[in-house]
């Protein structure tokens, strides 16, 4: 089982474009990255002392739960299924293979000389760059994802099925792709359906009791994880929401393992939101 490390930021800029108008940053997305990338600093503070503290397991189990899925909501808000041109093409290239391969260069430099033997292999990203080649096959596949009558179902559906597949693994970060498929879609629907647009606008008595709920879903969530995290570690739990092995590899190759990933969906997508919500506007 490998270990797990968070995606950096999306790095669409958190920007929106008004009728008539030029594009306004909207400050309640660069704080919601800022929070994000705040949960990865402490999942990677404390996973060392997972497994020998279950107060840090549980920690670690309750970021984990959400904060992937939230990455990948943001990414799929500011992102476009328009038509591929030449310029988006080149941006992709720019915007996310030069690095990727720049920065595998220097993990695999770095690699070499602390461990020895290291042998520069771009098809097996290193450390948090599985985000950035899983970012790529997002965009690009979004266009076509978006011409299917019911995009968000299909790929919840590819989701739940490559977790029965054993050679669908980490190269080209493809098990992670189609397995975090559904949030990035889930944030390009949401775009499309304009509930941020009146979430911006919507009255302070409304947004304080829509805030206390998803409040409570974080406690409710909290409590969980501190009551049943010795079942969570039998379970091990916390590797289903790395959405990285297939149902096999983790132990559940019955066939019902896919409604439990659908469940563990279910719940990333209320805490997500939950979270969303709670970002300051």
């Amino acid at each position: 089982m490998t270990t797990e490390a968070a995606p950096p930021a999306p790095s669409a800029p958190a920007t929106e474009l008004e009728p008539g108008r030029a594009k306004r940053r909207i400050p309640m997305w660069d704080t919601a990255r800022f929070l994000a990338v705040t949960l990865v600093v402490i999942g990677h503070a404390i996973q060392r002392q997972t497994a020998a503290s279950e107060h840090a397991l549980a920690l670690y189990t309750f970021i984990y739960a959400f904060h992937m899925p939230a990455f990948g909501v943001i990414s799929g808000y500011f992102s476009s299924a328009d038509t591929p041109t030449a310029k988006r093409m080149r941006r992709t290239i720019t915007d996310i293979v030069v690095p990727y391969i720049i920065m595998q260069t220097i993990w695999t430099v770095v690699q070499a000389l602390v461990e020895g033997g290291k042998k520069f292999n771009p098809t097996q990203p290193t450390w948090t760059l599985w985000f950035l080649l899983a970012l790529g096959i997002f965009k690009l596949i979004l266009p076509y994802l978006a011409q299917l009558r019911w995009p968000l179902f299909w790929a919840v559906v590819f989701s739940i099925g490559v977790g029965y597949f054993d050679n669908v693994d980490s190269t080209l970060s493809l098990s992670r792709a189609i397995s975090l498929l559904p949030f990035f879609l889930l944030g390009w629907q949401v775009k499309q359906w304009g509930l941020f647009d009146r979430w911006y606008e919507a009255p302070r008595r409304t947004v304080v009791r829509i805030r206390i709920a998803a409040g409570a879903v974080f406690v409710a969530w909290a409590v969980a994880c501190a009551i049943w995290i010795p079942q969570f570690k039998q379970f091990d739990l916390h590797h289903w929401f790395f959405y990285d092995d297939s149902y096999s590899g983790l132990g559940e190759d019955a066939w019902w393992a896919g409604g439990v990933r659908f469940g563990l969906m279910l719940l990333a997508t209320v805490l997500t939101a939950s979270f969303l919500l709670l970002v300051p506007r």
